[in-house]
């Protein structure tokens, strides 16, 4: 993460707001790519893919936050970018909640706390 980006449950909680306003459309709450928009489309007889963002063998989790970052900026695929829309801290604070639900979908015994 740049240096100018100070890690802190706050800023999580702003990307998880954020996420969920500009994200979740298409990649669900949870992040694994069945959101509004694709549930819409499968109705319609479209098989839209949509990247899970939690899946332990998908790319976005071995993805580098500045890749992830980029694509949030720029879009990939069918995705557009939201640079126009979404500030650059707000773009970091979403990276940092798409990292919290990564590790939330994919924790072990070793992360700690009841199971």
């Amino acid at each position: 993460l740049p240096q100018q980006i100070e890690v802190s449950q706050e800023l999580v909680l702003r990307g998880q707001e954020r996420f969920n306003i500009y994200c979740a459309p298409c990649h669900g709450y949870d992040g694994r790519g069945k959101g509004a928009v694709r549930e819409r489309l499968l109705a319609k007889g479209f098989d839209w893919p949509i990247r899970d963002l939690v899946d332990p063998k998908g790319a976005v989790i071995t993805m580098p936050n500045g890749q992830l970052f980029n694509t949030i900026s720029n879009g990939f695929g069918t995705m557009a970018g939201y640079a126009g829309q979404i500030s650059v801290e707000d773009r970091w604070a979403i990276v940092l909640y798409v990292r919290a639900l990564g590790r939330a979908f994919n924790a072990s015994a070793e992360d700690g706390g009841p199971l």
